[in-house]
C-alpha cells in the first residue's frame, strides 16, 4: 500500500469508481451513487471555486480508494460557514483496513479550510479521537407503523396472528394518535417548487435554530427539485405568510413501502404549523398505501419531537454517530454543543442511501 497515490477526481474515472463502490458496498449503493453523482459531486452549486468534492486513492492505476464530500452552507448562530459534509469514503475490499480509509479523507484535507461533519457507524467510531474528530452525538430514526398487518407478514407467517394483531394495533395508535385540529388562519397545501417566500421565511426562523443548514431558497431547489428523486413537499400558510414546510418521499424496500418524512421546518414554538404539517405527511403516506413512517430528526426543540410522537412516531432505532473536525478552536467549541443541532434526513444525503 506504500505506492498509493491520492489525487483529484476525472471525469475518466467514473466508470472505475463505480465498480470500486459495487465491490465494497454492493450494487444497491453503487446503483444510487450513479443516479446521484452529478447531482451532489459534480452539479452542486455549494463547492467553492477551484475545490473539488471527490478523491481517489490510485494503485498501480487502479482506483482502491474513494472520498467524497458534499459542500453546504451550514448557519451558525448568525454567521454562514461553508462546509464539508463527509460521503462515500470507501477503501476496496482487497486492501480493506478501517484505519487507512479514514487516513484517505484526512490526507487529502489536512490543513484544508472547511470544517467538516460525518455519520460514522460504530467500527469507526473509535478513530475520531485519533484523528481529532469529536463526537457531538447519537442519530436515531423514529419509526411508526401504519399498517401492522402487512408489517408483520415480513417477519411471520401466521395469517391470524399477523391480522389480530393489526387490528389491536390499529385501535391503539387511533387512540394515542391525534390528529390536528382545522383552523381558520393556518392552511396545508402542496406546492411544486421553493419560490421567492421561502428566502423570506428563512430570514424569519433561522435565528432559531442555533446550528442548521442554510435553508434558503437556493438550497432548498438544489435539494428537493433539482434532485433525481421524487419528493413532495406541503406548507403551512398563515394570513397569507408562509409558516412552515414539510418534505416527504415514497419507498419500497420489497413489499414494504416506507414513507420518510425527509425534512421539516418551521418556528420552533408554532405547535398549529408543526401538528398540521406532521398530519399532512401521515394522510398523504396511508392515501398512497405506506406501510410504516420513518423520520430522522437530532434537535432537542420539543415542539418537533413531542408532535411526532403524538402522531405515533415513536420507535427508536440507532442509526449512526455525528462526529465534527474543525481545526479553528473556537469553532469546534461551538459546534460540539448538541443541543444547538438541527438535523434531519435532508442533511445533506442521510435518506438517500435508504
Amino acid at each position: 500500500m506504500d505506492s498509493y497515490i491520492i489525487r483529484k477526481y476525472k471525469p475518466e474515472d467514473k466508470e472505475r469508481m463505480l465498480e470500486l463502490v459495487k465491490n465494497a458496498r454492493g450494487e444497491h449503493i453503487a446503483a444510487i451513487t450513479r443516479k446521484t453523482w452529478d447531482w451532489l459531486f459534480l452539479n452542486n452549486p455549494f463547492i467553492p471555486p477551484e475545490e473539488m468534492a471527490v478523491f481517489v486513492m490510485e494503485l498501480d492505476s487502479r482506483i482502491i480508494g474513494l472520498s467524497c464530500a458534499i459542500f453546504i452552507d451550514l448557519k451558525i448562530d448568525n454567521k454562514i460557514h461553508k462546509v464539508r459534509w463527509v460521503c462515500n469514503n470507501i477503501l476496496h475490499p482487497q486492501y480493506r483496513d478501517i484505519e487507512k480509509a479514514a487516513k484517505i479523507y484526512f490526507e487529502y484535507t489536512d490543513g484544508a479550510p472547511y470544517p467538516f461533519f460525518g455519520f460514522i457507524i460504530k467500527e469507526v467510531l473509535p478513530l475520531t479521537s485519533k484523528f481529532g474528530m469529536y463526537k457531538i452525538g447519537t442519530l436515531h430514526t423514529l419509526t411508526s407503523v401504519l399498517d401492522m398487518r402487512i408489517f408483520l407478514q415480513q417477519k411471520i407467517r401466521n395469517r391470524f396472528i399477523t391480522r389480530l394483531t393489526g387490528v389491536i394495533w390499529n385501535i391503539i395508535l387511533a387512540i394515542y394518535s391525534i390528529k390536528a385540529m382545522p383552523s381558520k388562519d393556518t392552511i396545508a397545501s402542496e406546492i411544486l417548487c421553493f419560490d421567492e417566500r421561502f428566502d423570506k421565511f428563512w430570514n424569519e426562523v433561522k435565528d432559531e435554530y442555533p446550528i442548521i443548514i442554510a435553508r434558503d431558497r437556493k438550497y432548498l431547489n438544489w435539494r428537493f427539485i433539482e434532485s433525481p428523486f421524487k419528493y413532495h413537499i406541503f406548507i403551512t400558510t398563515a394570513n397569507n405568510n408562509i409558516s412552515g414546510y414539510i418534505v416527504v418521499r415514497l419507498i419500497e424496500k420489497g413489499e414494504l413501502k416506507i414513507g420518510c418524512i425527509v425534512d421539516i421546518l418551521n418556528k420552533t414554538n408554532d405547535k398549529k404549523s408543526t401538528n398540521l404539517l406532521i398530519d399532512k405527511a401521515i394522510s398523504y403516506f396511508k392515501e398512497n398505501g405506506c406501510h410504516t413512517v420513518r423520520c430522522t430528526i437530532f434537535t432537542d426543540m420539543r415542539t418537533h419531537r413531542n408532535a411526532l410522537r403524538r402522531h405515533g412516531i415513536l420507535f427508536k432505532n440507532f442509526l449512526d454517530y455525528f462526529v465534527v473536525y474543525a481545526e479553528e478552536k473556537e469553532l469546534l467549541s461551538n459546534l460540539k454543543k448538541h443541543e444547538n443541532w438541527f438535523i434531519t434526513a435532508s442533511d445533506p444525503d442521510l435518506e438517500i442511501w435508504f
